[in-house]
């Protein structure tokens, strides 16, 4: 047989491994499946015959850090206007720190409209 690109996918559907190997000699580790595939790879999952890559990871804490920095401008945008910080921003930015702080996750919140007289 002819060396293919196959899947070690773990029985819970994990792909552990990625490996170029006659199936026919390659012994499948135990507790896994060999599967061919082209496309497929580590950290995958396999499940009825389809590959699925996982959700790219997000740093909420990063976007809310920066969120945050850029609320500064509304902040300052009011005092200069002489205009009462909003309570939507109060609680928009209340939330970006908490999830900036990790008492909170993801996804960042809507930012409201500038403030009227801004």
């Amino acid at each position: 047989m002819a060396i293919q690109r196959l899947a070690v996918v773990r029985a819970d559907g994990f792909v552990e491994n990625v490996v170029a190997a006659d199936p026919e000699e390659y012994p499948s580790p135990e507790g896994c499946a060999l599967v061919a595939s082209d496309t497929a790879g580590p950290g995958d999952t396999y499940s009825g015959g389809v590959f699925t890559r996982p959700a790219p990871a997000s740093d909420y804490p990063a976007e809310a850090r920066a969120a945050l920095d850029a609320s500064d401008m509304t902040a300052i945008r009011c005092v200069k206007a002489g205009v009462a910080f909003p309570a939507e921003w109060q609680a928009y930015c209340a939330t970006l720190r908490a999830i900036v702080n990790g008492a909170q996750t993801g996804p960042l919140p809507v930012r409201p409209d500038y403030p009227a007289g801004t």
